[in-house]
């Protein structure tokens, strides 16, 4: 599991959540900090649309113009955690990803006879949230070739392998994503209120997990020494 696959992970969930006005996610964000949930676009660029760290429903549908990238709410915001190792040489890395799902009052596609209050946007919030996790947790890693004859690995939720035709080359390999969680993983996740703010509210769940993150490039020792390394009085 690396973060690029978890990220992705995170943003097909979101793409496949039914429709249900008020319960599905419109935004998906990759952030490298505070959400900013002041702007239309959320802080977000068009180059973290092409990277893939943005993703906006109804944007999306209408063309993804660069020049008219919103955001829409229910907002998802994703946020990779420390990592922590111990063996500097050692691919595999604890860490845990944040998971932060928040709306507003107003909702302009939800029917007139839903009645939306704050509390009501604390509860739908907190559902979102979950029905993210269980997304998430119903991923394993497949296997199969590709007219070239290359062996292709990919991440599939269970809905939809489900899906697919009978027929289909995907042989299950590796483990399934929930083996990468530490301890009880989302067995025992803590979604938490967010936000006190009038008209808007949220709850955010921090998961642990395990990443590979091998050291890619050896080190090359073609240039010659700094003589600064080397002298004549022991620098210890």
């Amino acid at each position: 599991m690396t973060f690029d696959a978890l990220r992705n992970i995170v943003k097909q969930s979101i793409i496949d959540m039914p429709f249900n006005p008020g319960l599905q996610i419109n935004t998906f964000h990759h952030l490298d900090g505070p959400p900013d949930l002041e702007t239309s676009n959320f802080g977000a660029s068009y180059k973290d649309y092409q990277s893939g760290r943005f993703w906006s429903r109804d944007w999306v549908v209408s063309g993804a113009e660069p020049n008219k990238l919103a955001g829409k709410w229910p907002y998802c915001g994703f946020e990779p955690g420390v990592l922590n190792t111990t063996d500097l040489q050692d691919g595999e890395l604890d860490t845990y990803f944040d998971l932060l799902v928040v709306d507003i009052l107003d909702c302009p596609d939800c029917p007139e006879s839903m009645f939306r209050s704050d509390f009501m946007i604390s509860t739908t919030t907190r559902q979102m949230l979950r029905m993210l996790l269980a997304e998430m947790s119903t991923y394993k890693l497949y296997q199969w070739l590709n007219d070239e004859d290359e062996d292709v690995y990919e991440w599939i939720s269970q809905g939809r392998f489900d899906s697919l035709p009978g027929t289909d080359p995907r042989k299950l390999t590796g483990r399934p994503i929930e083996f990468f969680f530490v301890g009880e993983g989302m067995d025992n996740v803590k979604i938490t209120p967010w936000g006190l703010t009038v008209g808007r509210r949220g709850h955010w769940a921090r998961v642990p997990i395990k990443i590979c993150e091998p050291v890619m490039v050896p080190f090359n020792y073609n240039h010659p020494a700094a003589p600064e390394l080397a002298t004549t009085i022991c620098p210890c």
